[in-house]
């Protein structure tokens, strides 16, 4: 997968592992020394994911992603933080201020890249929406509203105890209205032409590892729920393979042993990526219909009457049937 990926570290050596790891799985790493470096660079290159330290010689990590998250042009670019602070304040300082993930060191190589394909994908899909057209064309360039809606968060399992301990320890911490449904219950709760949950937390400890596998799968193929959010709950030890989550469509694997604040922060950064996803494809969608039709009265156009006549008349004359034009002219509308 070919990508950009700006490694920000104010660490030679960090630098330098990080461009050989990327290098060697076909990135184009890009590299910057500080905050302000990687302010500038993050704006003229335009990569496709950040990975930075929070410790830097002149703005602190979390500064910097909220700089990142309030200029237009930057702000959809994905973050991982990649620290060796072991505090759980930081952590939750880099997701509030707009992180899409944090990796302490040590962590895992494999996890930390099947997290980069993840994000990587996430982003080009939404890329692919506008390739070749000006982002101003259908207003893709306003930033969206502050205020948002609750959402709902489904947790899938089929443990009641797990459901009302993990449902009763989020209740203080999320906003959003929670749902429990058995594991054979997830797709069935998805009727036909109806929404289903913004995110969906999945039980994957134990031996229920391979059905969330599939429950991921089964997720990212359905219409109603293609584009929602996915998080799986696995075990005190992350097994080898639930890497697989990643690479099949999962947004976050959060341990049972996490602090409840970091679960929490992480369901809210799945949310919130997932909210800017929707808004993206809501505004694609309300310019592809202005294109058709006039703001003001609301009509079709003379683009969209064009084609939709063309195909009236070839229905006619295939049928071999009469067909009408009627011209209505409104006096002095313009």
């Amino acid at each position: 997968m070919d990508g950009k990926i700006l490694i920000v570290d104010d660490v030679a050596t960090n630098r330098i592992v990080f461009k050989v790891k990327l290098g060697a799985a076909c990135y184009r790493p890009l590299m910057a020394a500080s905050g302000m470096d990687c302010l500038r660079i993050a704006r003229s290159e335009q990569p496709d994911l950040i990975l930075l330290d929070l410790m830097l010689p002149d703005l602190p990590g979390v500064e910097v992603i909220r700089h990142l998250r309030e200029d237009p042009a930057t702000r959809d670019i994905p973050v991982v933080v990649v620290s060796s602070s072991t505090l759980l304040e930081d952590r939750l300082s880099a997701f509030a201020a707009g992180a899409d993930d944090v990796f302490v060191k040590p962590y895992d190589d494999d996890v930390l890249m099947a997290r980069v394909r993840n994000l990587l994908r996430s982003r080009q899909d939404l890329a692919d929406l506008t390739e070749g057209h000006d982002p101003l064309m259908f207003g893709l360039a306003e930033p969206g509203a502050e205020f948002a809606h609750p959402g709902v968060l489904a947790l899938v399992t089929d443990r009641p105890d797990m459901a009302l301990k993990l449902r009763r320890d989020l209740a203080a911490l999320i906003r959003d209205r929670m749902v429990v449904l058995g594991q054979s219950d997830t797709l069935s709760e998805v009727a036909p032409g109806r929404l289903g949950a913004d995110v969906y937390v999945i039980d994957a400890t134990g031996a229920q590892l391979d059905r969330a596998l599939r429950q991921v799968s089964d997720l990212r193929s359905r219409t109603a729920t293609r584009h929602a959010g996915i998080c799986l709950m696995t075990g005190l030890r992350l097994p080898p393979e639930a890497l697989m989550a990643y690479d099949m469509g999962a947004n976050a694997l959060v341990s049972a042993d996490m602090p409840v604040a970091e679960v929490a922060m992480r369901l809210r950064s799945v949310m919130r990526r997932k909210r800017r996803a929707d808004l993206r494809r809501e505004q694609l969608q309300d310019g592809l219909r202005l294109a058709m039709v006039d703001p003001l009265t609301g009509l079709y156009n003379r683009r969209y009457a064009t084609a939709r006549l063309s195909a009236i008349a070839d229905q006619a004359c295939a049928g071999k049937v009469g067909l009408a034009v009627m011209i209505a002219d409104i006096d002095r509308l313009k």
